[in-house]
């Protein structure tokens, strides 16, 4: 996210609208970002129809479907409706609809039915970059161009997949290693023409003219120092015999590690179940329970939020867990600023109709 991939589209499709290149479009998106781009698209191409096939109404949702087919536009839906609606999406009056443009938005969640919608053309988005999994990449640019790229699935094994995993294989001969790479060179040619990324290194050496100015950035780096409370807790823990056991076995220790992570965020990320069962004293984790602000800030975290307040700037307080983030609101509730909890369970109209425009701690 946040690599330009919707303005870019938005552009294109500007474009080829305006050309009279297409009439329909359908964009396939993850829920949460639904909003998102229906909002980019009113801020920049207002004059472009832009309907969503979403939500609770099955008569609204059919009503813009049929104003895009019948009158063209760009119709926005989620996985999960394509999924259960995509017979209705690939039908107008009982004939079959082609798109002329399908668009799929995180492109590595695509699903089989999206392979049902009659396209002219097809475009993915993703930033998540296909690396080793080359039957995730085969997948990809199958659906893409539709067939006609890399053949089936068998044939893609046999010829592509078979040498190129067996090339990085430790034991493979200097024969297969130089099969394997040449048959990566030989994909690496084909797929080309209709793959395109931009990679850090490509931007960082474009030309002066080509980058954007940005205003200066700075990190500022606090380090923070467990309180009393927590650094006897997290010795408790270090002396339980479990833990003595762990370090002469070679089990996992990823489980212990995460306990130890809570301990050093907050005692109280840990429930008092997990507290007792772990044997560790509840009531210096409950000691906390009152101060909940100065546990989870110390002095210099308090100083700099106070000087962001007088700088009258805008904070974003980013919560691993559902805990963690109402701990995080006991600290901001402390003080006189206005404040807004965003969290992932209320549907995305629900939180943009909530949202107030101006808050100086999110």
């Amino acid at each position: 996210m946040g690599l330009g991939k919707t303005i870019q589209v938005i552009s294109f499709l500007s474009g080829m609208y305006d050309a009279e290149h297409v009439k329909s479009t359908v964009l396939v998106v993850p829920t949460s970002l639904i909003t998102n781009w229906t909002k980019e698209f009113a801020k920049w191409t207002p004059g472009m129809r832009v309907k969503e096939y979403h939500g609770p109404s099955k008569s609204e949702r059919t009503r813009n479907l049929e104003k895009v087919q019948r009158r063209g536009g760009v119709l926005v839906t989620t996985y999960n409706m394509l999924l259960n609606n995509w017979q209705t999406l690939a039908s107008h009056r009982g004939a079959e609809f082609t798109w002329d443009y399908m668009i799929l938005d995180e492109a590595h969640k695509v699903r089989c039915s999206a392979t049902a919608i009659p396209s002219k053309n097809r475009l993915l988005l993703t930033g998540t970059p296909v690396q080793n999994n080359l039957r995730e990449m085969w997948a990809l640019f199958d659906f893409a161009c539709q067939g006609t790229l890399l053949g089936t699935a068998k044939t893609f094994k046999t010829e592509y997949e078979n040498p190129i995993t067996r090339a990085r294989e430790k034991d493979a001969t200097p024969g297969e290693k130089a099969l394997g790479s040449r048959m990566s060179e030989n994909l690496m040619a084909i797929i080309c023409p209709h793959f395109l990324r931009r990679t850090k290194a490509e931007v960082q050496h474009a030309k002066p003219t080509k980058m954007p100015k940005l205003t200066r950035k700075n990190d500022l780096i606090v380090w923070t120092y467990l309180s009393a409370v927590q650094e006897d807790v997290y010795r408790q823990f270090l002396s339980l015999d479990q833990i003595k056991e762990l370090l002469m076995t070679t089990k996992s220790p990823l489980a212990q590690l995460t306990i130890l992570k809570k301990l050093c965020d907050h005692p109280r990320l840990l429930s008092a179940v997990a507290m007792s069962k772990l044997g560790l004293d509840e009531s210096e984790a409950a000691d906390s329970e009152g101060d909940s602000g100065h546990d989870i800030a110390n002095d210099q975290e308090e100083q700099l939020y106070i000087q962001g307040r007088v700088q009258k700037a805008q904070e974003l307080m980013k919560a691993e867990s559902e805990l963690q983030l109402q701990l995080g609101q006991s600290m901001a509730s402390s003080t006189e600023a206005a404040w807004l909890r965003a969290e992932s369970h209320p549907p995305p109209r629900e939180r943009k109709q909530r949202s107030p425009r101006q808050v100086s701690a999110l």
